[in-house]
């Protein structure tokens, strides 16, 4: 997924980051069309609920595509840099919120925010070449951009987890820089002395 956000970013477009295991097809099916998303991408698993979720009136402006069916297209790809403008006052990716007070609401967020977050310290984190950050936040949860594009824009190493415990403490331990809630950390980290190679941690959130 984190190529295909950055595939995104480099084509001009503007990321919206779902998790389709938590939301509900109603949910899921008004933040399409809301965001007026020309294509969705998802993981296999996920095909049929994205599908089932669009609006009648959007079917036929909606490009479903699931990851693995497309492996052959992704791989072909095409090396030529796209000659596509993008200014600070354009939108790099949209954050929906949970709709717990009603409809969800799209948070539009743009570059000229990300880039001046990112790339001034001490949001910063001190990423650079030679440093390793876990990416282990929810792609749909908007501290997860401070994860990969911050790690991205500094030059560091991101370390992607898989899922289940063991995946988790061997990512963690790995790293030197976590972005976490309070409540990953307690979880995931409760023992600081198991991860001798941390020396910074940034939580919020929550």
């Amino acid at each position: 997924m984190v190529v295909f956000i950055l595939a995104v970013l480099k084509a001009g477009g503007q990321y919206v980051p779902l998790d389709g295991g938590i939301v509900t097809d109603d949910t899921l099916g008004f933040d399409i069309a809301d965001s007026d998303a020309p294509v969705v991408l998802c993981l296999p698993k996920f095909f049929d609920k994205v599908v089932r979720s669009i609006p009648d009136d959007r079917r036929n402006f909606v490009n479903v595509l699931d990851l693995d069916s497309h492996s052959d297209l992704w791989r072909r790809g095409n090396p030529s840099h796209p000659m596509v403008e993008v200014g600070p006052d354009d939108g790099a990716y949209v954050i929906y919120t949970s709709g717990t007070t009603g409809r969800p609401k799209g948070v539009d967020v743009r570059h000229r925010g990300v880039t001046n977050t990112l790339l001034a310290e001490p949001s910063k984190l001190g990423i650079r070449p030679g440093r390793n950050v876990a990416q282990q936040l929810n792609v749909a949860f908007d501290m997860c951009a401070w994860e990969i594009l911050g790690t991205m824009m500094n030059g560091g190493t991101l370390h992607i987890r898989g899922s289940g415990l063991e995946p988790w403490t061997e990512c963690l331990q790995r790293c030197d820089t976590i972005i976490a809630t309070p409540s990953v950390v307690q979880k995931y980290m409760p023992r600081i002395e198991d991860f001798p190679n941390v020396d910074t941690i940034a939580v919020g959130g929550e």
